[in-house]
């Protein structure tokens, strides 16, 4: 165990005065800051310039804002749907995909950032052509996607694309951070009046929608985890 702690930092801690659950938990939060994946910090970044839809309380320059998501869409780097009009108002494209796609930059190929990452439905039907593999929940890591499904969903597919930021199995909640979605935001207080739409934070139980609230905003988990899936392992 001390060789654990020290090789985290926590050699100052001694083990019989910690609880080890809370021993545990520091363990974990460290070991996923150290195995966090670019794309993640990526998102992280995003998340923390308060990005929100247009037409918002507290959202800023709806212009800004509304130009910030049209890049995620079109930007050639990033969600690469060059020929779509620009974005302007909420609610004018589903752009959750095109969020993971900028997750993910330079570091996926266009074909996957454009053609497999822009919907649920891509991903199940042309992720494979493009070497995306469909894993099982278990196997979720920080870094992968994570479609979610509405409590009346599409059972084929899914409705929404996430990026997972950390697994917490204990609790059976899986922490992402999403675009086109409603959550927690930079300031915001962790209750359904503090969230925002926009690149917002959350958790998503693994498995079915609960009825319990989501401990990150607030929210009630109406959306469960669906389907999880990894890029090329090339990345």
């Amino acid at each position: 165990m001390r060789t654990v702690l020290r090789w985290f930092g926590l050699a100052h801690v001694e083990p019989r005065h910690a609880h080890r659950e809370a021993m545990q938990a520091k363990l974990d939060a460290e070991a996923d800051r150290r195995l966090r994946p670019a794309c993640v910090d990526r998102a992280l970044d995003m998340w923390v310039l308060g990005v929100l839809e247009p037409g918002q309380a507290d959202a800023g320059s709806a212009t800004a804002q509304a130009d910030f998501i049209d890049d995620i869409i079109r930007n050639e780097g990033k969600g690469a749907w060059t020929w779509v009009k620009r974005y302007k108002r909420n609610g004018q494209r589903a752009w959750c995909g095109h969020f993971a796609a900028a997750c993910y930059g330079d570091a996926l190929p266009k074909k996957v950032r454009q053609k497999v990452l822009a919907s649920c439905a891509r991903l199940m039907d042309y992720g494979p052509d493009y070497g995306v593999r469909r894993i099982g929940l278990a196997e979720c890591r920080p870094g992968d996607v994570l479609v979610v499904k509405h409590a009346n969903g599409n059972s084929r597919t899914g409705d929404h694309i996430t990026m997972v930021e950390r697994v917490d199995r204990a609790a059976g909640l899986i922490h992402t951070v999403e675009g086109n979605a409603r959550g927690h935001v930079p300031d915001g207080e962790p209750t359904e009046a503090g969230c925002r739409e926009g690149i917002i934070r959350r958790t998503r139980p693994l498995g079915s929608a609960t009825s319990a609230r989501c401990p990150v905003s607030g929210l009630r988990q109406s959306s469960g985890a669906f389907a999880v899936y990894r890029m090329p392992e090339s990345l």
